[in-house]
């Protein structure tokens, strides 16, 4: 597969450039993400799932499923 100049990064040189930044206080209905489903109709609509309900059900998931605590680390890859 070829890659492309532009998205072909260096992660050693990314890391090497990269700067901290503070966080960014955000209202709870604050959009994170879109989700596309494919419909009944087959014309995909986009469904916007807010922060604070993400927030949520992440917070829920890590320490009741997997029994982490503030300040573990978890790590998880994807495909």
């Amino acid at each position: 597969v070829s890659m492309s100049p532009d998205l072909n990064l260096d992660w050693d040189e990314e890391m090497a450039s990269a700067r901290p930044h503070d966080c960014v206080p955000l209202p709870s209905n604050h959009p994170l993400y879109v989700l596309y489903t494919s419909g009944t109709t087959g014309t995909p609509k986009g469904v916007v799932r807010d922060t604070a309900g993400y927030a949520v059900m992440l917070k829920w998931t890590m320490s009741n499923i997997y029994g982490l605590s503030p300040g573990d680390v978890w790590w998880a890859a994807s495909d």
